[in-house]
């Protein structure tokens, strides 16, 4: 059975709301109209995936990083400080996520970012686009935390040999600016799969684009809804709802490193999204700055991450124009 959660459509009038710690922005409540178009999320019973509808719009959305095309068709999670928004014309179909939260931004850079397809509204990773991550050792280099962690103190310990301040805004913004603009992007087929590379232009089907400023780091990426390349996949408007996720891997070597000897948290990835695909999002941990995501200036454990962040959520696309 189908169960209802808390979400709201997101306005430009935010207030501040606590969760265990953790300042959320949560947006208020406003009537529901045709311009914005679902009243709810839905934990669907079989997969606990998130359930929603995505709205028509007819005259398509430029994938440009920017969330302006997005007024009024965002919707809030109330644990996490996330908005995702959907939306579909004849040929594509459209997504965008914005994130003000320091430890998903900091997993991203470190590990870069998916976006899966499941054209039967499932939970298979069957058409995938991965942002790649940075050059971890350049951004060590370049930000003073070679050797060292990227946020943390153990209790009772200085910033001393392999523990670093926490990590610059200014390092951040730098370090977000190799993810922005016209860069490759790879296809997959299988989270193992290693990808064939792209660099789209302005009429390629696939498009992904990613922005960073004032602390808000925001994803937007389309894809078509028939897909005569490798793999192929027809998305049907009107008909059975599509399974997309979200992804965000296991990195290879985290940016900031971690202590000498320090063992990774079995089970315990630092929070973000939820490795376990459900229809939950997680909280977000030891990554850097404080538990508000802010940068501390000093240093503390970070645990390393040992899962891949991993959101489902099926969308029921529109036929509002066919």
């Amino acid at each position: 059975m189908s169960r209802t959660i808390g979400i709201y459509i997101e306005t430009f009038f935010w207030s501040r709301h606590s969760l265990a710690g953790y300042p959320v922005q949560r947006a208020t409540s406003t009537p529901v109209t045709s311009a914005c178009f679902v009243m709810s999320l839905l934990i669907g019973g079989c997969t606990g995936a998130p359930q929603l509808a995505s709205p028509w719009t007819s005259s398509g959305i430029q994938v440009d990083g920017s969330d302006v095309d997005w007024s009024h068709r965002r919707y809030v999670l109330e644990a996490v400080p996330l908005t995702l928004s959907v939306a579909n014309d004849a040929e594509f179909f459209y997504l965008c996520a914005v994130t003000t939260d320091r430890g998903l931004q900091m997993r991203i850079l470190g590990s870069g970012m998916e976006l899966w397809v499941d054209p039967k509204g499932g939970t298979r990773t069957y058409f995938g686009v991965r942002v790649p991550p940075i050059d971890g050792q350049q951004f060590r280099r370049e930000s003073g935390f070679e050797g060292g962690t990227l946020g943390g103190n153990r209790r009772g310990a200085g910033v001393g040999a392999g523990v670093q301040p926490a990590v610059s805004d200014s390092h951040l913004t730098a370090a977000f600016g190799e993810l922005v603009g016209r860069r490759d992007i790879y296809i997959l087929d299988s989270t193992e799969d290693e990808g064939d590379r792209i660099m789209p232009v302005r009429d390629d089907l696939v498009q992904v684009q990613l922005s960073y400023e004032r602390g808000r780091l925001v994803y937007e990426a389309r894809v078509p809804l028939h897909h005569f390349g490798h793999p192929s996949f027809e998305l049907r408007a009107g008909e059975r709802p599509v399974g997309v996720a979200l992804r965000v891997p296991v990195p290879e070597m985290p940016l900031g490193g971690q202590f000498a000897g320090e063992q990774p948290v079995p089970g315990r990835d630092g929070g973000g999204l939820d490795r376990r695909g459900g229809g939950g999002v997680g909280g977000v941990g030891d990554f850097s700055g404080d538990r508000r995501g802010r940068a501390s200036g000093r240093a503390r454990p970070r645990r390393v991450p040992t899962e891949p962040l991993e959101q489902w959520i099926r969308i029921q696309l529109s036929a509002g124009g066919a």
